[in-house]
């Protein structure tokens, strides 16, 4: 640790566990029947159950009564391309996302103290922060709110929610007010869970970007010259970017929608363009808006930075002016001259300060989001697009 201190070290087991996941009355609930561990959850297995709750029923019960395939209702469930969306990749993605996320979140936490932008007389603060994202973390009163809202649905908006199919006879119902055996697993079981996993997901979401409000008013010994062009922050960005795992899998149930619209309504891939589109912008917003709270301290650190190493490069060029223009001895050596080299060294720490971003977003970061976002689209465009059009857009592209 660069604080080299003992004080020091007794902060360093808290933000070294640091987690978004490993906690909570839920999480407890995992370990007990056999789902999660006390470091990191048993996430694979968790995954391939849940996805055994929520879709094998739904294809026992649907081949029971014969509608898992074949001409009885108009959309089959083995023909269902939201199903297989929601339930064998959303809510498997999901749960894989825990660790690809939250590792990443730890590894970031603790670099706010490995990298020195943590001093000794601001980890009170830092410390305080993390606890009390822990705390919250922990109560019971959020799973507990978040399990309501995930069922409540079910009982509060009978007629609006999947319980109905509309005019249209799926696995899930075979007439009017009329369901499956299938379509009450879905609606009472299946679809419950699916929410549940998403609203946790929003809530841990909602923990991260306030810790990083919280971080953001901390006295954080940040550097104008950093090469980062961050002023030591760059790191922030690569672990923002995680979260757009999320909506690749929120994109798997929308692509699955638009499949049944091409299949089953006729609808065109060109008139789901704009839906898709929106649905990017909103996952880069959403994915990287928390960074914007660090946004005011930058411009405090380039400002303050242009100004001190404005002065202090003048003020250079000043004693350089003097030594080798006006009162340069004849004969003096030039080549090879320390006086120089320092000069050259002094404009270039003010060149960086100059091309310091203020806001903690770069268009790399933007792209690999949106690309995370629009990732269960390619399938749709290579199924319902004309290979000759494929062929002919990627040579495009290449030439």
């Amino acid at each position: 640790m660069p604080l080299g201190s003992v004080s020091s070290e007794i902060y360093s087991l808290s933000y070294r566990d640091f987690s978004l996941v490993i906690g909570g009355p839920f999480c407890q609930l995992l370990r007990r029947v056999g789902l999660g561990r006390s470091t990191l959850p048993n996430i694979r297995r968790r995954a391939a159950i849940f996805a055994v709750i929520t879709w094998i029923p739904l294809l026992a019960l649907s081949q029971a009564q014969g509608v898992a395939f074949g001409k009885q209702v108009q959309i089959p469930l083995l023909s269902d391309f939201a199903i297989y969306g929601r339930f064998l990749i959303c809510v498997p993605l999901l749960i894989l996302a825990e660790a690809f996320i939250d590792s990443a979140l730890n590894r970031g936490v603790s670099n706010f103290v490995n990298s020195g932008l943590i001093r000794e007389a601001e980890m009170s603060d830092f410390e305080s922060a993390i606890e009390r994202t822990a705390r919250l973390r922990d109560s019971a009163l959020p799973d507990l709110i978040l399990f309501v809202l995930a069922c409540a649905p079910v009982f509060l908006f009978f007629e609006q929610t999947e319980w109905s199919s509309g005019t249209t006879y799926t696995w899930r119902s075979t007439a009017p007010d009329s369901f499956t055996w299938a379509g009450w697993w879905f609606a009472l079981v299946s679809t419950p869970i699916a929410r549940f996993i998403m609203y946790r997901w929003i809530w841990r979401f909602l923990l991260w970007s306030a810790l990083l409000l919280k971080l953001s008013r901390v006295n954080l010994h940040l550097m104008p010259t950093h090469p980062d062009h961050l002023g030591g922050l760059g790191f922030l960005p690569g672990l923002q970017e995680r979260f757009g795992i999320l909506f690749t899998a929120l994109g798997a149930v929308l692509a699955g929608q638009i499949a049944n619209d091409i299949v089953y309504e006729g609808e065109r891939l060109a008139a789901s363009e704009g839906l898709t589109f929106t649905f990017v912008v909103i996952a880069v917003l959403i994915v990287l808006s928390p960074l914007l709270v660090f946004t005011p301290k930058l411009y405090r650190l380039k400002r303050a930075g242009l100004v001190d190493y404005g002065r202090l490069v003048h003020e250079h060029m000043q004693q350089f002016d003097r030594k080798w223009v006006r009162d340069r001895r004849e004969g003096e050596r030039l080549l090879g001259n320390p006086d120089f080299s320092s000069q050259a060294d002094m404009g270039v720490d003010y060149s960086v300060v100059r091309e310091m971003r203020i806001v903690p977003v770069n268009k790399m970061v933007i792209l690999q989001v949106a690309v995370l976002a629009a990732l269960p689209m390619i399938p749709l465009v290579l199924i319902f697009t004309p290979i000759e059009k494929v062929v002919h857009t990627i040579l495009k592209m290449l030439l």
